[in-house]
C-alpha cells in the first residue's frame, strides 16, 4: 500500500513548486482574460472592480490549478509504486495493467498542467462524448 508519509521529501518539493506555478498560471491567466473583457465593456455599463476579477474569478481558477497539479503528482507516485510491484515479481493481472496506464496518463496530463482545461473540455481519457 502506497502511504503519502512514504513520499519523499524532494518530490513534495518539486510537486509543490510545480503545483503553485500552475497556480500562478491560472491565475494570471484569468486576470489577463477579465481584464480584456473589462476594457471591451461600454462606459455606460458597469466595469468589474479588481477585488471583484480577482474574487470571483481568478482566485478559484489558482485553486483549481493547484490541485490538480497535485494530483497528478501524486497520482504518477503511486503509478510509479505499482509498476516496482509488477516487476519485483508480483504479476500483473488486466485489472492492474488498467490501472498502471491510467496512473500513468492522469499523471502525466496533471503534472503538465493539461488537467484543468481537460476537465473544463469534457474531455477526459475515459469519457464518451
Amino acid at each position: 500500500m502506497v502511504l503519502i508519509s512514504g513520499i519523499p521529501v524532494w518530490y513534495w518539493l518539486v510537486a509543490i513548486l510545480f503545483s503553485c506555478y500552475y497556480a500562478y498560471r491560472g491565475y494570471v491567466g484569468n486576470w489577463i482574460s477579465f481584464a480584456k473583457k473589462n476594457e471591451e465593456i461600454s462606459d455606460g455599463k458597469r466595469k468589474y472592480a479588481n477585488w471583484e476579477v480577482v474574487s470571483v474569478y481568478c482566485l478559484h481558477d489558482m485553486i483549481f490549478h493547484f490541485i490538480c497539479s497535485m494530483a497528478g503528482f501524486l497520482t504518477l507516485h503511486v503509478g510509479y509504486n505499482l509498476s516496482e510491484s509488477v516487476v519485483s515479481g508480483q504479476g500483473a493481472d488486466v485489472g492492474k495493467s488498467i490501472l498502471l496506464v491510467f496512473c500513468f496518463l492522469f499523471g502525466v496530463v496533471g503534472v503538465t498542467g493539461q488537467l484543468p482545461s481537460l476537465i473544463q473540455q469534457g474531455k477526459l481519457p475515459g469519457l464518451r462524448q
